[in-house]
């Protein structure tokens, strides 16, 4: 192991060494100012490129979805003979089946479509989706307003 003098730093600089490169890095800079110019900017995008893509990557991966037991969730997919896969459309008994299996606590359906509204000028489409009375209290989203939907307001086993 090399021995070092009192004062002197692994580098092999004392401070006075680093202050007179601190004072020659900013005469260069004085000096030469388009290449400073050139060098800031350089750094700068370089840096706001790498916080970009890291806040996408971070949002998109990293971060879990803000719903309830969102890492215990899984979907329903199928893959036919031929290699395509979807998601099945289930019926409402389907559904209800599913929510008695022993290994599901809970399921919740939704399925989604396009309109077109009519009451303008122009014909506008629309995204619409339904989903099952306890998608809300599935994903542990609160009631901002009111009340969630109760099995009353689907009677006679009509939710999906």
């Amino acid at each position: 192991m090399a021995e070092y003098k009192s004062g002197i730093s692994r580098f092999g600089g004392t401070m006075q060494t680093i202050w007179q490169d601190v004072r020659f890095a900013i005469r260069q800079m004085i000096a030469n100012p388009g290449f400073s110019l050139t060098a800031i900017l350089s750094l700068a995008l370089g840096i706001a490129a790498t916080v970009a893509v890291f806040s996408v990557i971070y949002s998109a991966v990293i971060t879990p979805w803000p719903y309830k037991d969102f890492d215990r969730a899984c979907g329903v997919w199928t893959i036919d003979k031929a290699g395509h896969d979807g998601q099945p459309g289930l019926s409402g008994p389907q559904i209800r089946t599913l929510r008695q299996a022993s290994s599901v606590e809970e399921a919740a359906a939704y399925d989604g479509w396009n309109l077109v509204t009519t009451g303008s000028d122009v014909p506008e489409d629309v995204q619409a989706v339904i989903f099952t009375g306890n998608a809300f209290q599935f994903y542990g989203m609160p009631a901002m307003l009111g009340r969630y939907f109760l099995p009353s307001d689907a009677p006679d086993n009509q939710d999906p």
